[in-house]
């Protein structure tokens, strides 16, 4: 009896395919056919009502030329086969009944005009033969050509696990701000003691327990605004944020794929010139709500305030908006900074008193911002225009409170700058 049934469902199968050949409009693909009414073979239906697990979904296809196959569906589904043709058997895939979207795409690579047919059947638990659609598909010399349906009878597909995506830190939290190479011989001060404008981070992306490989990640680099001494109303742009390297690629965004373990490692995440808390952030490219960030601090460290240091010698001033603090060095240039300025005082006191003069107070302008980095100040974010130097805490803007000096006064100044060990850059503008 199962031999029956057997031999009874091929020949059902294999006229239904005759039936679509001979009905097909010119060779186009046939128009998507469901048959609500149930088609059931009394002689064998008692048979089948026992039927505990549900039949397959099996799909039949008659071409006479070579032809490829592959049925994609739902809870992941996919299979493939081929057929040589003329005089080849019909080709039967099958895969589980589980609700959803099924496509399938047959391809064919014959110099020849050809047309593959098919049709979908389902055997339902009680017994009745459901069709469930049916194609034609012409080829002009060779292509690839796809067609689906909805198929809901089944089971339903197993619910999958949400996709997580995590990103840990794997170079140091917190790191130098780039400094470009010297300028003329001027350094920016890439030659300090521990410089490190670089870390690196690694994305993970799992289904469940399982890692997911070959899935795209957008990995961006952004400041938080107000951080690291800038007050700028407008936002740095991403290009200017950092730059991120993986495999040969690099950039801010940059899109990247999971490796066969489901993850990605950076080659190298290099600072931007702008110090400031920073956010880098991992996010699947086809689900962009699932995301995972890192903080990172991009800063110069040691720096201390020079304003702590008070004296009647100089004064304080600011010239320009846009940081609420510009008075920050390291420690020696603290030191070595208010020795140069005093000794100049004490030899102006005397000077002065010649020439009939009161003495001259020096005013102390831009010297680095609280984290140090660039010291922009025009809120265009041209990070290499004024004020390129000012980056790590070793310099400074001296004028005359109220007045210029005189070119004697600054050769002055300019011995007992060079005494305690000051150089004078040139800058495109001198303050």
């Amino acid at each position: 009896m199962v031999s029956l049934l057997l031999l009874l469902k091929k020949i059902l199968l294999f006229c239904l395919i005759i039936f679509l050949s001979l009905f097909s409009s010119n060779g186009s693909i046939y128009s998507q056919v469901k048959i609500k009414e149930k088609v059931v073979i009394n002689s064998i239906s008692p048979l089948l009502t026992s039927t505990v697990n549900y039949s397959p979904i099996e799909f039949l296809f008659n071409g006479a030329r070579p032809y490829g196959v592959t049925v994609t569906g739902p809870g992941g589904i996919s299979i493939s086969g081929s057929c040589a043709g003329f005089g080849a058997p019909l080709l039967l895939l099958t895969t589980p009944a589980i609700n959803g979207t099924y496509q399938v795409s047959v391809s064919s690579g014959e110099d020849y005009v050809s047309t593959v047919g098919f049709s979908v059947t389902w055997l339902d638990p009680a017994g009745w033969i459901q069709f469930l659609a049916g194609y034609e598909m012409a080829f002009y010399f060779g292509g690839t050509k796809t067609a689906s349906f909805n198929f809901n009878g089944g089971i339903d597909p197993p619910p999958q696990e949400d996709m997580k995506i995590k990103i840990e830190l794997t170079g140091e939290k917190e790191i130098w701000p780039f400094l470009p190479n010297q300028t003329n011989g001027y350094s920016r001060g890439a030659d300090r003691p521990g410089y490190n404008p670089k870390t690196n981070i690694k994305v993970s992306v799992n289904q469940g327990n399982q890692p997911v490989p070959n899935k795209s990640v957008i990995i961006t680099i952004k400041r938080i605004e107000g951080t690291g001494g800038h007050d700028h109303l407008n936002s740095l742009p991403l290009d200017k944020c950092g730059i991120i390297k993986v495999g040969g690629n690099k950039g801010n965004p940059i899109t990247t794929t999971t490796n066969q373990n489901g993850k990605i490692i950076t080659d190298e995440i290099l600072a931007s010139q702008v110090s400031g808390k920073y956010i880098i952030e991992a996010t699947l490219e086809s689900n962009p709500s699932i995301k995972d960030t890192v903080h990172i601090s991009v800063r110069v460290p040691g720096l201390i305030d020079f304003r702590s240091i008070l004296s009647n010698n100089w004064v304080l001033v600011q010239r320009r908006p846009g940081h609420n603090s510009n008075h920050w060095c390291n420690k020696e240039m603290s030191y070595l900074l208010s020795s140069a300025i005093m000794d100049f005082y004490d030899w102006n006191v005397g000077y002065s008193k010649k020439k009939n003069k009161d003495p001259i107070i020096l005013a102390v302008n831009d010297m680095s911002l609280i984290w140090g980095g660039s010291y922009e100040y025009m809120g265009d974010w041209n990070l290499d225009k004024l004020h390129s130097f000012h980056r790590v805490g070793l310099s400074v803007d001296i004028e005359r409170n109220g007045s210029g000096l005189s070119r004697f006064e600054e050769t002055q100044l300019r011995n007992y700058m060079e005494l305690n060990g000051g150089i004078k850059y040139p800058e495109a503008q001198i303050h």
